[in-house]
């Protein structure tokens, strides 16, 4: 995963509260950037990104709920 800006600062603070940083492939992190950062929905994103709409959801799903 290519870490950039913001994104290696919450990595540097995960690292030091002893949390693991999960590895995404790109069409994830995607998924992540589209849904946070700019309010995309589920539907919205797969389209984006040309996934399925249940691929964003288990995304999305697994990182809220720390499965990642």
């Amino acid at each position: 995963m290519r870490l950039r800006g913001l994104g290696i600062l919450a990595a540097d603070a995960c690292a030091g509260a002893g949390l693991e940083v999960p590895e995404l492939s790109e069409a994830q992190q995607q998924a992540v950037n589209l849904a946070f950062f700019r309010g995309m929905s589920q539907r919205e994103i797969a389209e984006r990104i040309g996934a399925s709409p249940s691929m964003v959801s288990r995304v999305i799903k697994n990182l809220v709920a720390g499965g990642y």
